[in-house]
């Protein structure tokens, strides 16, 4: 099976390498002047000397050089098995570059045209690791820790005994995390600010999502504490039943962590 790109897909690709091509060819453009060896290489017809060369330009790290190479070699080799190094060299080179959007392109590309290709596994984990670091950073929400997630899980079914799982599990670990942090930071600005009841039923959201969150002592201790000055803060006719509330939190406190760092605070509020 060859690489065969349709029109429309090949116009998305060409669009979205212009701006990055063009800032390229400006800051190579004096190679394309002189007579330096990759000028020369750039104008010669010969596709194997390029392709050897665009190999050992990503080997040492040049991967602007290696890319404009390779972007030529799509057309001599694109009915060819060579194709298929190509495509998986460009992504990785884009990867190094870490222009990420466009090496899952290309991989996902791969994946389309080579579904049994020798470089289906490793181009298939490439792509997905390339979505999860586009995706991946503190600010990540919901949708887009799904969107990662999501493809992350279907390279582990798809593949279950590749070697790439254990990094697979690795980064949904970290998406995870990184929103068990998000969760917990919301609870705790709540709190900073004076918003005790937001920041008990934020506490009580982020235990619910998340029940293996290092921080479960302390949001217990939190819900408590947070009630308690809730109900401490509220007009008279509503203190008794709010207080009610922070005695059934500090006793969930005290069930689960009798000698807990904060069990002679939370003690306190059983007695007030």
């Amino acid at each position: 099976m060859y690489w065969i790109v349709g029109r429309m897909v090949e116009k998305l690709y060409f669009c979205m390498l212009f701006m990055r091509r063009a800032f390229i060819i400006v800051s190579l453009s004096f190679l394309f002047f002189g007579c330096s060896p990759f000028a020369k290489l750039l104008k010669s017809t010969n596709s194997s000397a390029k392709y050897t060369a665009a190999i050992k330009y990503y080997n040492e790290g040049k991967y602007d050089f290696a890319i404009e190479l390779l972007d030529q070699l799509r057309d001599a080799y694109r009915i060819t098995d060579t194709i298929q190094e190509i495509m998986l060299y460009s992504g990785k080179s884009y990867m190094g570059r870490e222009e990420y959007d466009y090496a899952q392109f290309i991989f996902d590309d791969y994946i389309e045209n080579f579904p049994k290709g020798k470089y289906a596994e490793e181009c298939a984990f490439l792509g997905t690791e390339c979505s999860f670091k586009t995706l991946y950073s503190y600010e990540l929400d919901q949708s887009d820790a799904a969107k990662a997630s999501e493809k992350l899980q279907i390279f582990v079914n798809s593949y279950p005994n590749s070697a790439y799982v254990i990094r697979c599990n690795e980064m949904l670990d970290k998406i995870r995390k990184n929103l068990q942090t998000k969760e917990f930071d919301k609870t705790m600005q709540y709190y900073k600010i004076g918003e005790y009841n937001a920041a008990v039923i934020s506490a009580q959201n982020t235990l619910n999502l998340y029940p293996e969150i290092e921080s479960v002592e302390f949001l217990y201790f939190l819900m408590a504490k947070a009630q308690f000055e809730f109900a401490s803060n509220s007009i008279q006719n509503k203190q008794t039943t709010r207080f009610k509330d922070c005695i059934q939190f500090s006793k969930d406190y005290l069930r689960n962590y009798s000698k807990g760092k904060y069990a002679n605070e939370v003690q306190s509020y059983l007695q007030n």
